[in-house]
């Protein structure tokens, strides 16, 4: 414990004012109290003296009688800091006075010390006299004991050794006392404790507080501001009896910083608690990067930021690569000057390895090559590239591993995921989406430590049509097919067709599905109009089979040639039409009939038997087919017609309207599918016309102005072209006030830009619609919903210039419209947000820094009194400020603001001269700087 030492002298007087008596105070142990005569009082006259080295100030009293007080008086030689160590759990009150009066007033000895003083319980005391008094509340009456400490009587220690204590009783203090430079960073590791009801504080030269919190929490690394001694306090809680015994470490910090080679594996370890690893390298040119964490230790995690802030934020070793990490792993890193920290959580420590790689390093490979790799150790990653055209149908084909643990992911050019992670097998097929370079990653798991030997080969599964074929009879060389099982028995031609050999796509001796996929007759024609026909049959084999479906599978989403997906006689695939010849209900019309299908949802069911007397399509007859899908404005309208076997062409559908189905050139498949029930499920004389034609002309999107329509039924689609000739920063505006009017889509070059997004989800609170776009063509689509709607699609690049420090007024007009203004800044300067003006509707604020992301908001801008304070921007070039109205408020709105630069003066203030100035703008601070020679009043 801590004490007086010869600084303080003793305790003069002991006064206890009513009747009471007054008595020599033991330091060490408290007097007996005994009951005083009535309106007696007694002085006895206290030897004044020095406290020896050793002396503990320890304080024993008692209020005997109601409205008693306690009062200790001593001096301070030399200015201290000193702490009260509460040693009862009473409810008395203390107070302490000085030279410059009152220190402390009426503070209970519970709420003293511990987790009971929420603020800093040191006090800096200057050289002088002080009286200490203790009262009690009401009529109470009892006895307390604390303890004043001078914080430079506290115990030394070293950095890095571990302190090891015990608080006996459970409820003291004990000081500790180490020196630190200013700067010097330590991490606070609390190693043990008896309870956790105690608390750990830490006092820096100045007598502030730098932490308080509980003994059981470490506390993160700390960079101490001065240089001087740090005192360390251990509390015990005020009601605390038993022994506590405790250990800690005030382990210091130090960093290391080594330059990083990208593609070089990089190898270190955290040693102590607390230690961050730094490594730096810089890109002259964009880049795209993958992170290879061969690490097994889930303590360390990795940060990486560069010019545009942080780019990954404290990721896991173990949550960085293979199956441990979701989506596209790539980072695309713009030019600059970049650091990698490795950090450990809480109090761990441990080696680590790692290699940060450029993909363009990736070592090339050609489809249909058969290659070999090693990943040793078995959790690092290998990274191939090739290069591919769009629509490309490839299957990923693993021919050897020699241990499990390896994963596979692919790439796209636009460093977009197109599948995995993937276990290390057989993959696809897959529809290539762009042409150019695709990265194919071969990743070891974290926890694989022996090597993996691996080979795979890309297969090209396109078919080429070098004859021009448009037909297949399955008798001779025709239009190219590839088949595709997925049950135990594979398609197989056949004699016995209505012209020879025919298709069993599914025989009925099996259940599952099979498929068939044509190869694309006119790639890269839109067509004005596409004819299919073909000869299909279905024999029952036990009962029924559940049927055939055909399917006009989109180039673009299911490629040129190659297997077809799995489906049957429901073809609900992505972005293509298909129709279901289906002779089991299922919940449907009948067990008889037709459907029709379009981008993986049912749109009409079609009864067979009303249609066509007497006519089953599971009776083992061929019957033939035709469908006809024809280009109109708005979607495309699809027949079907049905000309049972002997009889004549019966119309089931004709000219089925389907909102958003844009023409597009595509190619046939077909499916086949047995349930429990099963049959042979057969195909002949297959053929395809197209009738070239040319893109619909969409309503263009003008970017700024207002684009209304309306949505008369669910599954009408409205669609809007937007072509870019460069790239642009976009913001969708909605100007709906249903939150739930519609859903809206948006898709480019590169693919989905968003997707299924409520328009009333677009902006202010309720969400962002804010995307960078490349130069292209795109699609905005509305759907989901009837009524009136409207928006506007800003271009962000081209808001309203202001200049900071001139106010800026507008209106929203609709109020749920949204303003855009930009200014320049450069890195470093500061900003104060001031509203000046509001009225009307119900706006927010929103700041996007340069690379469209938000410094704030949205933030309530619905008054003078909801500025933005100070703010530091972080880069240099054009900030974008945005003023949005709710989607909800109706008229207009309007405002005035001032984006207000923030500087601020310093001045040197000269003791004694008056010092004239002023806060000339909002967020504006003066500052004044003096210095002294020696200590001054």
């Amino acid at each position: 414990m801590g004490n007086l030492n010869p600084i303080l002298h003793a305790l003069l007087s002991a006064f206890k004012n009513g009747a009471g008596v007054c008595a020599r105070p033991d330091t060490t142990k408290a007097a007996p109290h005994k009951a005083p005569p009535q309106r007696a009082l007694q002085f006895e006259s206290l030897e004044q003296r020095v406290l020896l080295a050793g002396d503990a100030l320890l304080v024993s009293g008692a209020i005997d009688v109601p409205g008693e007080t306690d009062s200790y008086s001593f001096n301070l030689t030399q200015d201290r800091q000193v702490y009260l160590d509460s040693l009862s759990d009473v409810n008395f009150t203390w107070s302490l006075s000085g030279p410059r009066g009152a220190v402390v007033t009426n503070r209970s000895l519970q709420g003293s010390d511990s987790n009971d003083m929420a603020g800093n319980p040191v006090m800096n005391l200057v050289a002088g006299e002080y009286q200490v008094t203790v009262d009690a509340p009401a009529d109470a009456t009892g006895a307390y004991r604390f303890q004043l400490v001078d914080l430079t009587t506290a115990t030394a220690i070293t950095p890095g050794i571990p302190a090891a204590g015990a608080l006996s009783p459970g409820n003291e203090t004990d000081l500790y006392q180490f020196s630190a430079n200013a700067g010097d960073r330590f991490y606070f590791d609390s190693q043990q404790y008896g309870t956790s009801d105690a608390r750990w504080r830490l006092i820096d030269p100045t007598g502030s507080q730098i932490f308080s919190t509980a003994i059981s929490s470490d506390l993160d690394v700390q960079a101490l501001p001065y240089t001087g001694n740090y005192t360390l306090l251990i509390e015990g809680r005020r009601y605390s009896t038993a022994v506590n015994n405790y250990q800690f470490n005030v382990q210091p910090v130090t960093d290391d910083t080594t330059p990083l080679i990208l593609g070089a594996t990089a190898s270190g370890a955290i040693a102590h608690t607390g230690q961050r690893d730094f490594y730096t390298f810089s890109l002259s040119a964009d880049a795209v990067a993958y992170f290879d964490s061969q690490t097994n230790n889930g303590n360390l995690n990795w940060t990486l930021t560069g010019p545009r802030g942080v780019v990954v934020s404290a990721r896991s070793f173990i949550s960085s690569d293979a199956g441990d990490l979701g989506g596209s792993p790539v980072l695309s890193l713009a030019a600059g000057d970049y650091t990698l920290m490795v950090d450990a959580a809480g109090q761990n420590t441990g080696d680590y390895a790692f290699r940060l790689t450029d993909l363009s390093a990736a070592t090339s490979i050609a489809v249909g090559d058969t290659v070999t790799g090693n990943l040793t150790p078995g959790s690092e990653t290998d990274i191939y590239r090739f290069t591919a055209s769009a629509r490309d149908r490839v299957l990923f084909d693993q021919l050897s591993a020699s241990l499990g643990g390896a994963y596979w992911r692919l790439i796209n050019p636009y460093s977009g995921l197109v599948f995995g992670p993937s276990g290390f097998a057989d993959t696809g097929p897959t529809t290539l989406t762009h042409s150019g370079t695709y990265y194919l990653l071969v990743e070891g798991r974290f926890n694989v430590t022996l090597p993996i030997d691996y080979s795979f080969r890309i297969q090209d599964l396109n078919l080429a049509n070098p004859g021009g074929h448009t037909a297949q009879d399955f008798d001779v060389a025709g239009l190219p097919y590839a088949p595709a099982t997925f049950s135990a028995a594979v398609p197989a031609v056949v004699p016995g067709g209505p012209s020879g050999s025919f298709l069993r796509l599914l025989p009925g001796s099996v259940t599952g599905t099979n498929t068939v996929g044509f190869t694309n007759t006119s790639p890269g024609v839109i067509p004005a109009s596409v004819t299919v026909d073909f000869d299909f049959g279905i024999t029952r084999v036990s009962n029924q089979g559940d049927g055939i479906g055909f399917a006009w599978l989109n180039a673009d989403t299911w490629g040129n040639s190659g297997p077809a997906p799995q489906f049957g006689e429901e073809p609900n695939l992505a972005n293509s039409f298909g129709v279901g010849f289906d002779p089991v209900n299922n919940g449907e019309i009948n067990d008889n009939h037709v459907s029709l299908h379009f981008n993986g949802s049912k749109l009409a069911d079609y009864n067979l038997t009303t249609l066509i007397s007497g006519f089953r399509l599971d009776s083992g007859l061929f019957h033939h087919a035709r469908i006809v899908m024809q280009a109109v404005a708005g979607g495309s309208q699809v027949s079907v017609y049905l000309t049972p076997q002997g009889g004549s062409e019966v119309a089931v559908v004709q000219n089925y309207f389907i909102s958003g189905m844009q023409a597009y050139d595509g190619r046939m498949a077909f499916g086949a599918r047995n349930g429990g029930w099963r049959a042979d499920n057969d195909l002949d004389n297959v053929s395809v016309a197209v009738l070239p034609g040319a893109p619909e002309v969409l309503p263009a999107v003008t970017l700024g102005s207002t684009l209304t329509g309306a949505l008369a039924t669910t599954a009408e689609v409205d669609r809007f072209r937007l072509t870019l000739a460069d790239t642009r920063t976009i913001y969708f505006d909605n100007l709906n006030t249903n939150y739930y009017q519609c859903q809206w889509s948006l898709v480019g070059p590169q693919g989905t830009v968003s997707a299924g997004r409520n328009i009333g989800a677009s902006d202010t609170i309720e969400g962002t619609a804010i995307y960078t776009l490349e130069p292209g063509d795109y699609t905005f689509s509305l759907y989901g919903g009837t009524g009136n709607y409207s928006f506007r699609v800003l271009d962000l690049t081209a808001a309203t210039q202001i200049t900071p420090g001139t106010v800026a007024s507008g209106t929203l007009n609709p109020a749920n419209s949204t303003q855009a203004y930009q200014f320049n800044t450069v890195a470093g300067e500061r900003y104060y947000f001031d509203i000046t003006a509001r009225s009307g509707g119900d706006v927010y604020w929103r700041l996007l820094d340069p690379y469209g992301r938000a410094v704030f908001g949205p933030s309530y801008m619905n008054g003078t009194g909801y500025d933005v304070d100070v703010t530091t921007l972080a880069y240099t070039g054009a900030y974008t400020l945005l003023v949005e109205g709710r989607y909800i408020a109706t008229g207009t709105s309007s405002y005035s603001f001032n984006v207000q630069k923030v500087t601020d003066d310093a001045s040197v203030l000269a003791l004694g001269v008056r010092m004239d100035g002023a806060i000339a703008h909002a967020g504006q601070v003066d500052r004044y700087t003096f210095s002294l020679a020696a200590d001054s009043k």
